[in-house]
């Protein structure tokens, strides 16, 4: 399946400049990303769904597991805070890939305190997904297909 999305997104005034030609890649960074994801599968286990573990949290947790440079990560922002993330794990043997949506409530928190002069709060010290993808991400020229 071929992931194109036709709502009109809002781009941060810190987003690479080429943000809204699609996908990119993180190039850098890859284990400050697995952070994140290991830290919501946590939370997942802790408050689990009727369906718990379900296909997205094993997923999730053989990438954990997987050699780094067998994990491929792409993302797409499409709203202020809402990204579409897509991993791909290739063994060598087979290639995994799943889609999911993160929106980065680190971020919103951060922009809710700064707009309160609250700077000192922990919030601005965590690793987030916008962080990752100002800093850490290249343009991804070709189209992404994804299961």
């Amino acid at each position: 399946m071929l992931v194109r999305s036709k709502r009109k997104a809002k781009f941060r005034q810190n987003d690479p400049v080429d943000a809204r030609l699609g996908w990119f890649e993180l190039v850098d960074r890859k284990e400050e990303f697995l952070d994140i994801i290991r830290v919501l599968n946590r939370y997942y286990a802790m408050n689990p769904s009727t369906d718990h573990p379900n296909d997205s949290f094993r997923f999730r947790e053989k990438m954990l597991a997987s050699p780094r440079e067998e994990v491929k990560i792409y993302m797409k922002r499409f709203g202020e805070y809402e990204f579409l993330i897509t991993v791909k794990i290739n063994d060598g043997k087979k290639e995994s890939v799943e889609s999911w949506i993160h929106v980065d409530g680190i971020q919103q928190e951060r922009d809710e305190l700064d707009q309160e002069s609250q700077k000192s709060n922990p919030v601005f010290t965590i690793t987030c997904i916008s962080d990752l993808f100002v800093s850490s991400c290249q343009l991804w020229e070709e189209e992404l297909e994804v299961e």
